[in-house]
């Protein structure tokens, strides 16, 4: 335990006091201890608006601002709907008026993110930010066409904008949500973890629908079932149950293939469904695990906290230095490092780290 006591030797109140007053507690300490402690106690403007804005779990204010921003969101995408009806509800000018304001509201929402976020590259990589990219674009595509949509459009590039702010552009800000949903990540975990079994399935699929639909292109007259296409249409409604009635058996032999066909596609069809569904009832049952550990991650990535800067915290917490922290010792962590956790969700946590239940959580199992 060569960090042991440099680690031990910065009290993180007293370094917490001495940050706010501009001095440097840490400056004694090697870079890659003091760096670590230090993030924990300092705070830059671009980090504290960084938390408001990603984290409604540091702050009243924070949680306030999500709220807000889940509001506005299910507005902008009930809004385009309103301007589509028959009778419409929403005039252009007022609809232009509403709509500008939302789509500058994501463009400065958007902007703010890429401005005080840690990482940028990561920030910009990460899927659930994606749809505030596309979301801040809705105004430079609105500006273009002079704000307020006219029916009918007078050119074929204003026609394409204006399909796309009222149809795409509403679908786009929706996904915005999906950063507050913690729990799509269990359906996320669930298709995951069924992908093995699909390139079996596919095939089986692919091969039964060879077998009938040829069977059913060679059993039917042409003036029936004129071309291998239209048997293949008509192989694919049957598996799927779907059954347009457009294209119908009328041999005995196209009866049987087609009953066959049926039967062996209600008995094959449920396969995915019941594997799929077992994933997620698996998912579902260790969802606190899935949702805590990805918080947690979350957290830590906006701290910047690395594996190593974990080792440095981990000893900085032991405090009898035995390379074993209580539980005691791993509540003063979490709260130290204010991820906006509450205590019954670091008791969770605690459980969910300490493999071997003796109330004790070794390096390894952090």
């Amino acid at each position: 335990r060569k960090r042991g006591m440099p680690v031990r030797s910065v009290d993180l109140k007293v370094a917490w006091k001495a940050s706010s007053d501009g001095k440097a507690p840490a400056e004694d300490l090697p870079g890659d201890v003091a760096n670590p402690m230090m993030r924990l106690v300092q705070r830059n403007r671009f980090e504290k608006i960084w938390e408001l804005l990603e984290d409604p779990y540091t702050s009243r204010a924070a949680w306030f601002i999500s709220l807000f921003l889940k509001v506005a969101t299910v507005l902008s995408v009930l809004t385009p709907n309103l301007q589509v009806f028959e009778d419409r509800v929403l005039g252009p000018d007022c609809a232009a008026v509403i709509e500008t304001t939302f789509d500058t509201l994501y463009l400065l929402e958007f902007g703010a993110r890429i401005l005080v976020c840690p990482f940028r590259r990561a920030f910009l990589l990460d899927p659930y930010n994606w749809p505030d990219l596309l979301s801040a674009t809705g105004l430079f595509f609105r500006a273009s066409i002079g704000f307020v949509i006219q029916t009918p459009p007078s050119t074929s590039v204003e026609e394409s904008i204006q399909v796309l702010l009222l149809f795409v552009l509403p679908v786009v800000r929706f996904l915005k949500l999906l950063r507050y949903f913690e729990s799509f990540r269990l359906l996320v975990d669930a298709c995951s973890n069924s992908l093995q079994s699909v390139p079996v399935l596919i095939y089986t699929m692919t091969l039964i629908l060879l077998i009938t639909a040829n069977g059913i292109y060679l059993a039917e007259e042409r003036n029936n079932i004129p071309s291998l296409a239209h048997s293949y249409w008509l192989a694919v409604v049957t598996m799927t149950s779907v059954g347009f009635g457009d294209y119908t058996p009328k041999t005995a032999w196209g009866f049987i293939i087609v009953g066959v066909l049926t039967l062996i596609s209600t008995l094959f069809l449920a396969m995915p469904v019941g594997i799929l569904g077992q994933e997620f009832s698996n998912s579902w049952e260790r969802r606190n695990y899935v949702i805590l550990i990805a918080r947690l991650r979350k957290c830590l990535l906006k701290l910047g906290i690395g594996a190593k800067d974990l080792r440095v915290l981990f000893e900085y917490i032991d405090v009898d230095g035995d390379g074993i922290i209580s539980f005691f010792e791993f509540i003063q962590l979490i709260h130290q490092l204010r991820l906006g956790f509450a205590i019954e969700n670091a008791v969770e946590i605690f459980n969910l780290f300490d493999d071997d239940r003796n109330a004790q959580i070794d390096y390894i199992e952090f």
